[in-house]
């Protein structure tokens, strides 16, 4: 009996150390808001400066993790691994979300859960959406549509800054600073998606949208905060330098909010360096983020300080329309990347102009490009007048005169648009696709129309090619 007891004591020691000993970690639960400009939040400025003790590799892949799991939307992920201190995890959240504009569905709202050994770290995180699963897939689809729109102004005869020209007249072109206060401010107004959504955009939602297609262009936007100007811009780095950007300023330096005047708006705040905004343009109290400095001044006093309406690149040369004030014409220009100047059209132009307190003058005549011509407007002491320019044939062509001063223009996906200063603003929307179907199906045989040029250039002057100028044919006079 004796024997048995030792035999079975020894196998109870035996179990007793080979037996793993099982430690159920202990998890806290949190929650907290983090600090997104896309709701209007400027300390993420502060976050945005901030050190983080995670070691870069770490810290890479743990913003990976959190990036990819809010692109799928997902209800709730691990973060565990990457031990991320709880002091560091809502500023790197926060990072990932207002570096990313596309992420403009996340809430600041969340929630998480966290260990406390070896020391308290972020475990299990619980994201909230302002939107629903439908309602995020639809928006999505149309936020891509919107960046791959404005990414087809350009091509690739045109430089970096070329590029990041093309787009910031884009975005003034049609973005709409809403007039707001506490009472009827909205986040989505500070979100890239608002200018997707109805185009109402304030200042962070200018930054993030340029930000958005900047980025995706390869070529490197973030976002710059002043808290106590309550303003957000932007950097963007063109040929190795860092540069200041304000879309916000240039658009509504000519026009009130809740309005947009499409092809008026101004360069001044269009690659500047620290000094020229804090001296020239009124910024201050300025917060890059880390390791961004803008201290180049190549561009303060650049040429497109001068125009206020758009320049367009077509051919690696920039084109835009000058004011030659002192007879009274307006001209466009063509010029190349090394500063070499030539007026291309041939006939006079007549039109006044403004002049503004900050000592601008502004033409009252706008240009916008379609495909390969260029509309454009100049006016008279009581009427305007739209012309276009061929840049195959070399061509102009007068199309209308309307019976009031200062038409302004406008372009979106090939159809033109215009608003007169004295009809309060209204939109006035000829469709190409519409007017050919009206005109050709109504006319197909008879010569009303009386065609004067190949428009579309599929080779043959017809009913096609009225439709594609759709304005009424006593307008139409050729010039040249």
């Amino acid at each position: 009996m004796k024997k048995l007891w030792c035999l079975v004591l020894s196998l109870i020691m035996i179990v007793g150390i080979t037996s793993p000993i099982v430690v159920y970690a202990r998890t806290k639960s949190y929650q907290t808001h983090a600090n997104l400009i896309q709701e209007g939040d400027y300390s993420c400025a502060d976050i945005s400066a901030q050190s983080i003790s995670v070691d870069t590799n770490t810290l890479s892949e743990a913003e990976n993790t959190i990036y990819q799991s809010l692109m799928e939307c997902e209800t709730f992920f691990n973060v565990a691994k990457y031990q991320i201190p709880l002091s560091e995890f809502n500023i790197i959240y926060s990072n990932v979300i207002n570096n990313h504009p596309e992420l403009f569905y996340v809430s600041s709202n969340i929630s998480y859960t966290y260990l406390e050994n070896p020391f308290p770290h972020a475990s299990s995180v619980y994201p909230v959406y302002t939107m629903s699963q439908n309602e995020i897939a639809s928006a999505k689809i149309d936020f891509d549509n919107e960046l791959n729109r404005i990414i087809s102004k350009t091509d690739n005869t045109m430089t970096d800054l070329q590029k990041a020209l093309t787009v910031h007249d884009y975005i003034c072109s049609l973005a709409i600073y809403p007039n707001i206060d506490n009472n009827n401010d909205k986040d989505v107004y500070h979100s890239a998606y608002g200018f997707v959504k109805d185009r109402k955009i304030v200042c962070a939602g200018y930054a993030l949208i340029y930000s958005a297609v900047m980025n995706k262009l390869n070529i490197p936007c973030r976002y710059v905060i002043s808290d106590k100007m309550s303003h957000a811009w932007n950097a963007i780095f063109i040929d190795n330098k860092w540069y200041n950007v304000d879309l916000t300023w240039d658009d509504t330096s000519y026009c009130s909010t809740n309005e947009n005047d499409m092809s008026k708006f101004s360069h001044t705040n269009f690659l500047k360096s620290q000094s020229d905004f804090e001296t020239n343009r009124g910024h201050y109290d300025i917060k890059y983020p880390a390791g961004i400095e803008c201290t180049d001044a190549t561009y303060d006093n650049a040429f497109w300080n001068n125009y206020i309406s758009n320049i367009y690149t077509y051919k690696g040369d920039y084109y835009y329309i000058d004011l030659d004030k002192d007879n009274f014409l307006i001209n466009i220009v063509k010029r190349d990347l090394n500063g070499n100047t030539t007026i291309i059209n041939k006939n006079n132009y007549l039109c006044v102009y403004a002049k503004y307190s900050n000592g601008t003058f502004s033409p009252y005549g706008y240009m916008v490009k379609i495909d390969d011509i260029f509309y454009f407007t100049a006016s008279d002491n009581t009427s305007s007048h739209l012309y276009c320019y061929d840049l195959l044939t070399n061509k102009e062509y007068k199309f209308k005169d309307f019976s009031v001063q200062n038409a302004v223009l406008g372009e979106i996906d090939g159809t033109l648009y215009y608003t007169l200063t004295n009809d309060n603003r209204n939109y006035k929307c000829l469709d190409r696709l519409e007017m050919f179907d009206n005109l050709y199906h109504a006319t197909p045989t008879n010569q009303e129309y009386s065609p004067y040029i190949d428009t579309n250039r599929d080779g043959i002057i017809n009913a096609k090619d009225y439709a594609s100028i759709y304005f009424s044919q006593k307008n139409k006079q050729i010039i040249n």
